[in-house]
């Protein structure tokens, strides 16, 4: 009887240490399944608040529960029209292209005033797009990268404000009959210092919003 005993108080015991390796081992899988049942891997978005996760769950900024976009996270579903790398690529190209246009007229390589006007119109049309393509990198901010990318974001939005009141005011002053050339200048040369900040503070974002 004794012996019988002690066999089955082994086999107890074998049997409990197999069921809390069982449960702990579930536990694991469970803790790395990022994807309950019914979800999708892919992309997240919650489309009145322009966020997105590469996780199913609640927006961070109005608690709504985000839809998922497609399993490849097709970027025309969001009615985006290209990847975030190609909007970043497209902001820094606009900023090049004011600035070259604000240094042209700076410089003195631009020298009548219809062509200040050509090099300022230019300008302006390219600001107007790389605010554009800023709001539609906005759409790619995720609750991992809202806290890191908030101050680049307002300053690149602040920068991009004053440059278009430095602008306005150089084509307002290019619309005089006899316009001040001083002004011309200093208006010129602050809207290329202005986007020359707004695009160091775009690399900043761009390079912490990598993955």
């Amino acid at each position: 009887m004794l012996d019988f005993s002690l066999q089955i108080n082994k086999i107890m015991k074998k049997s409990s240490f197999l069921i809390i390796t069982l449960i702990f081992t579930l536990n694991i899988f469970g803790q790395n399944d990022q994807f309950p049942k019914g979800k999708t891997k892919g992309v997240y978005f919650c489309k009145p608040c322009n966020t997105q996760s590469d996780k199913p769950g609640k927006c961070f900024k109005c608690g709504k529960e985000m839809e998922v976009v497609s399993e490849k996270g097709t970027k025309e579903i969001i009615g985006l029209t290209q990847t975030k790398e190609e909007y970043h690529k497209a902001l820094t190209t606009y900023h090049g292209k004011i600035k070259e246009h604000a240094n042209a007229i700076s410089t003195g390589s631009s020298k009548t005033k219809e062509e200040h006007a050509k090099h300022a119109e230019e300008a302006a049309r390219n600001l107007e797009e790389a605010k554009k393509v800023f709001e539609n990198l906005k759409n790619f901010i995720t609750e991992r990268d809202v806290t890191i990318t908030k101050p680049h974001y307002e300053v690149i939005e602040k920068l991009h404000s004053v440059a278009t009141y430095h602008i306005t005011a150089l084509n307002e002053e290019l619309k005089k009959t006899n316009p001040d050339q001083t002004r011309i200048n200093e208006n010129a040369k602050k809207i290329y210092g202005i986007i020359e900040k707004a695009e160091k503070e775009h690399k900043f974002l761009e390079e912490k919003t990598k993955k």
